[in-house]
């Protein structure tokens, strides 16, 4: 009789933890949701006006990130780099088109995955994880505002760092793109 009600709750409890699952880590794409090209822009190219990173994830094979060169990492540009030859630097005018807006919704904060597309230099066609937004919210009404309706802080291009080129449909073809400025730093 024990084995019974054993092997009737099995089930109900594999049920339960895939549903817990589900709901805990879900993404949704919403490039084409108006309210979430708030930041970074569905299918705008940007330039960047900054020397940037380009990491690769030591655990996969295709994941790449796109990221800001810190103050400590422009003083030092060899040891910044040498970090097990997982960074190399993307020189200023790198091109980069946004093809997917991701949202990841968690039970503990919300947020939102901008892909990219890099659209010329040495590293044309990559795909990566664009991490070139402002570290933090100058106006506190904006922030309040992004987490109320969207219920994420959303990333907004890092002046500094990069501009908005809109939807630039010439760049289609690749003939059209230029090339990056040559790289600043020497080793």
């Amino acid at each position: 009789m024990k084995s019974f009600y054993v092997n009737k709750s099995l089930p109900l409890f594999v049920f339960a933890v895939i549903v817990m699952e589900m709901l805990c880590s879900c993404t949704k794409d919403v490039s084409l949701d108006p309210q979430y090209n708030y930041g970074f822009k569905y299918n705008h190219v940007y330039k960047t006006i900054d020397e940037t990173i380009l990491e690769k994830e030591s655990d996969f094979r295709t994941l790449y990130f796109l990221s800001k060169i810190n103050e400590a990492g422009k003083k030092d540009m060899d040891e910044y780099l040498s970090l097990e030859n997982r960074m190399v630097a993307l020189p200023k005018g790198t091109l980069f088109r946004v093809e997917q807006l991701i949202r990841s919704i968690n039970p503990e904060h919300s947020t939102l995955f901008v892909k990219v597309r890099i659209l010329n230099g040495h590293f044309k066609n990559i795909q990566a994880t664009c991490f070139l937004n402002i570290d933090k919210y100058t106006d506190p009404i904006e922030r309040d505002k992004s987490y109320k309706e969207l219920r994420l802080i959303a990333e907004i291009p890092d002046p500094a760092v990069v501009i908005d080129l809109g939807e630039m449909p010439e760049y289609k073809d690749e003939k059209s793109i230029p090339e990056p400025e040559p790289i600043t730093y020497t080793p």
